[in-house]
């Protein structure tokens, strides 16, 4: 009999939380712009004044995609959580999020731009191919900016050499890392 009771008391506190998260999650649904404060106001006005606004600082775009030249960013409100003791709070997240123009839609799944914001996040999803991935982007972006620090060193001097083998070494490291990549995305399968 404690196992029933225990199975309507987890199906009551799952129904309660979801009341809580309906009023944000049937507002904001997938995304909603609020790029004027006419938007911004229709938001907040509609939503418990208690519920926690976060602001993600990570600049975003379509998941999978790499933004191109003429994109433009948009301010997104997104229904988010806040964890207060040993409960779930609804919450609303305001972000930038970059869009292939003028009156293109949010897209419903985004990812950070910047490379090191997404192996942070890809890694918080337990997304080791992305997180490789993004960290790979991370070494090779920075043996770029080494070689490029090189040019501001005297050409055939022993620092301007060594600045160079290191930027070399991070490419390796960056290689190394697609094969390894693999590897760790078998390995963690396995464990499954």
């Amino acid at each position: 009999m404690d196992h029933i009771d225990e199975e309507a008391g987890q199906a009551a506190a799952l129904a309660e939380q979801d009341a809580r998260f309906a009023p944000v999650r049937d507002l904001l649904g997938g995304g909603r712009e609020v790029s004027t404060a006419g938007q911004l106001a229709a938001v907040t006005t509609a939503l418990p004044a208690e519920t926690p606004v976060h602001i993600d600082t990570a600049l975003l775009s379509e998941h999978g995609v790499e933004p191109a030249e003429g994109w433009v960013p948009r301010i997104a409100a997104r229904s988010d959580f806040e964890v207060r003791g040993d409960e779930a709070v609804p919450a609303v997240e305001l972000s930038v999020c970059l869009v292939p123009g003028a009156g293109a839609p949010l897209p419903e799944k985004t990812w950070p731009v910047d490379p090191y914001e997404r192996a942070l996040h890809q890694l918080a999803e337990a997304n080791l191919r992305g997180f490789f991935a993004a960290a790979r982007q991370v070494l090779e972006g920075l043996a770029g900016d080494l070689g490029e620090a090189s040019g501001y060193l005297r050409s055939g001097g022993d620092v301007h050499a060594e600045v160079l083998q290191e930027s070399e070494a991070l490419r390796a490291v960056a290689g190394r890392l697609a094969t390894l990549a693999g590897r760790a995305v078998a390995d963690a399968e396995s464990e499954d």
